[in-house]
């Protein structure tokens, strides 16, 4: 899984860029798709959170969450965890 170091900080981009950036910190786990539209943040963070090696570290549900920074930021501290 990935380490606290390869995690990109949500904070300061845009949903687009970071889900970009998360590509390559995520591969091992998951090669998640690519987001066009910012609104469908849920779907991807939800395929995300489904991969095995991710679900189960009991990461949070998306759709629980407004904001998708603040969703990533609680990913990441779950994943980070690991």
């Amino acid at each position: 899984m990935t380490n606290a170091v390869d995690l990109i900080d949500p904070r300061g981009l845009g949903v687009l860029d970071w889900t970009d950036s998360m590509v390559f910190p995520l591969i091992d786990s998951i090669r998640p798709p690519r987001l066009n539209n910012p609104e469908d943040w849920r779907g991807w963070a939800f395929e995300v959170v489904q991969a095995p090696d991710i679900a189960q570290l009991n990461p949070p549900d998306p759709r629980l969450y407004e904001d998708w920074r603040e969703w990533a930021i609680r990913f990441n501290e779950t994943i980070s965890q690991s």
